[in-house]
């Protein structure tokens, strides 16, 4: 990420309510703040952070588009069918993110986590 004004970050996210398929449109802020044991369990937050403090030239602007899906442990080859259904819904709040601004590209799409 260093070097780059705005990043558009997609992938799989489990939250604790969720339903397989749902869009999410989130910001950093949006994401809990876990406290790791070792560096290699470091959170995404917690990693920008440190290479803030570090001096890295980090974005000032950085959204995450990411789909409910109901197992993101195991690694594979197809998407359920959930997810893939919610493919074109994702593309187009990325789009919609590139479009405008990453911070203004989610109108239309579902704030936060639930």
């Amino acid at each position: 990420l260093i070097g780059y004004d705005r990043v558009v970050l997609v992938d799989a996210i489990q939250s604790e309510r969720g339903v397989a398929g749902t869009v999410y449109a989130l910001t950093l802020d949006d994401l809990p703040t876990l406290h790791a044991d070792a560096i290699h369990d470091a959170s995404l937050k917690e990693a920008l952070e440190l290479g803030r403090r570090l001096g890295a030239p980090l974005p000032a602007s950085i959204a995450i588009v990411a789909v409910e899906a109901r197992n993101v442990l195991d690694f594979g080859e197809m998407l359920s069918p959930e997810v893939e259904a919610a493919v074109p819904v994702a593309l187009e709040r990325v789009l919609a993110a590139i479009r405008t601004g990453v911070s203004e590209g989610f109108e239309g799409g579902t704030r936060g986590l639930t």
